[in-house]
């Protein structure tokens, strides 16, 4: 649909629909950032909290207490909605650092934090961090940026058998395992992403 742009929801939803703004305001439930309970649950800042995530340590504790927790984007897609799916995973580098169209090669390939600002016109304040994983169990892993989530109030219940099996792993697996972190291909230290961006 022409003449449409998206912007991040802050505290009011700001859309553009040709040329008239409407605003929504989104306080019937206290927004919970993820990038901000990370940080809190970590005690660090958001600003070094790219470095904390660096540590694959680090990262499995993270997994550990926010593994299966109800998650929703900040921003509307292209049918003006906000997709809520369940944390699961992180990526090990940046979204400044995963490649958003698999082997393509520049010029023909981005990363994601150049996605999300051509498709979205968003520019990320933290492209350095970390993105948060869809997995879907008939179809491709999606990723998102971790500063443009949220944590849904109606928290659902975790599911035993993925919580158990990742608690599992986490004991015997190496930090680095592709068991915990998903499998991904370097390439001039790019990562590159294999899921699907549609939803970008």
């Amino acid at each position: 649909m022409r003449g449409l742009c998206y912007k991040e929801l802050s505290s009011d939803r700001h859309v553009c629909i040709k040329g008239q703004n409407f605003y929504q305001n989104i306080h019937s439930s206290k927004m919970v950032l993820v990038i901000e309970e990370i940080a809190r649950f970590l005690d660090c800042s958001v600003r070094s909290l790219a470095g904390h995530l660096d540590n694959p340590q680090t990262r499995v504790c993270v997994l550990t207490k926010f593994l299966d927790r109800k998650v929703r984007t900040t921003y509307l897609n292209k049918d003006f909605e906000r997709k809520t799916f369940r944390f699961g995973g992180l990526t090990q580098k940046g979204a400044n650092r995963i490649r958003a169209y698999g082997r393509l090669r520049r010029p023909y390939n981005i990363s994601i934090a150049q996605h999300f600002y051509t498709r979205h016109r968003i520019q990320l304040k933290n492209p350095y961090l970390n993105c948060v994983i869809e997995h879907r169990p008939w179809a491709k892993d999606r990723f998102y940026p971790i500063e443009l989530l949220e944590f849904v109030d109606d928290e659902i219940e975790k599911l035993p058998s993925l919580s158990s099996e990742f608690s599992d792993k986490a004991k015997f697996s190496p930090p680095d395992s592709p068991e915990i972190f998903m499998d991904k291909e370097f390439e001039d230290e790019m990562e590159i992403y294999r899921g699907d961006l549609s939803q970008g």
